[in-house]
């Protein structure tokens, strides 16, 4: 009977703060999931999950050498580099529609007179066969074939230019990520701290019952709003992890190592 109206009104209130607090978490996780899988080329309505024990470590390299290894192990590069390749074969095959066609000639003949001192002759040569040359034809097949490559060319490099873009973006959001999760730790602290303080203080008859539900809404929405920042940093390091062609997760380590371990384990009982 101590709680007069306006208090549970404003106990009521703060329990619809932690509500609305809670839903928009839940949005913005959603929302940075699908931004993950985006990013990751696949559909953004898919469920995401990342495991809370297992988190992601982001890479301690500098940027430069980031950059470097996005732009040797990213797949996009690669699949840029097997088309560039493709364009000059066909640039090499359109050339060699121009060429003449080569065969070999062997011809061996035998006499029987007897006053020949080589009866057995043999003779080796090459001859040239000139194929049918259709003029316009070939030559638009061999100028296509160059534009194609000089096309892939700039193919290539805009797929350089975005991963390299790419990777500064995403390196720069993780740094964004880092300080928005100190600080929200840093007030999580600080709201714990004050909680301890007001809880003593409501044990000694110091404050009254709307102070300690405050306190402790204050205190909630701050440990709400430091998880929300670990999930916006996990994002951003899955984000660069792929930009970079690294695995997320370290299962493929611990498969190769248990690998290592089982084609020892025979040399070893040999012994």
């Amino acid at each position: 009977g101590l709680v007069t109206a306006w208090q549970a009104e404003q106990a009521s209130a703060l329990a619809l703060l932690r509500r609305t607090e809670l839903e928009k978490t839940r949005r913005a996780r959603r929302q940075a999931g699908a931004d993950l899988l985006a990013a990751m080329g696949l559909s953004p309505v898919a469920e995401t999950v990342l495991v809370a024990d297992t988190p992601l470590r982001a890479p301690e390299d500098a940027l430069e050498d980031l950059i470097f290894e996005a732009l040797l192990r990213n797949p996009r590069l690669i699949i840029a580099d097997l088309n560039v390749i493709i364009r000059k074969n066909r640039v090499r095959l359109a050339i060699a529609e121009f060429l003449p066609k080569l065969v070999g000639i062997l011809n061996q003949s035998h006499t029987s007179n007897s006053f020949t001192r080589y009866p057995d002759a043999t003779m080796v040569g090459v001859a040239g066969i000139m194929t049918v040359f259709n003029g316009l034809e070939n030559v638009r097949e061999y100028q296509i074939a160059r534009q194609a490559r000089e096309a892939a060319y700039v193919q290539r490099e805009e797929a350089c230019f975005a991963i390299m873009s790419g990777v500064v973006r995403a390196w720069l959001n993780l740094q964004d990520a880092r300080d928005d999760l100190a600080l929200a730790r840093k007030a999580y602290e600080v709201e714990s701290a004050r909680r301890v303080e007001v809880e003593a203080q409501w044990r000694e008859g110091l404050v009254n019952a709307s102070d300690r539900l405050d306190a402790a809404a204050r205190c909630d929405v701050a440990q709400m709003r430091v998880m929300q920042a670990a999930f916006s940093e996990q994002v951003r390091i899955a984000t660069l992890l792929e930009l970079l062609g690294r695995p997320m997760t370290g299962k493929e380590d611990e498969e190769a190592a248990s690998d290592s371990v089982e084609a020892s384990a025979p040399a070893q009982r040999m012994e």
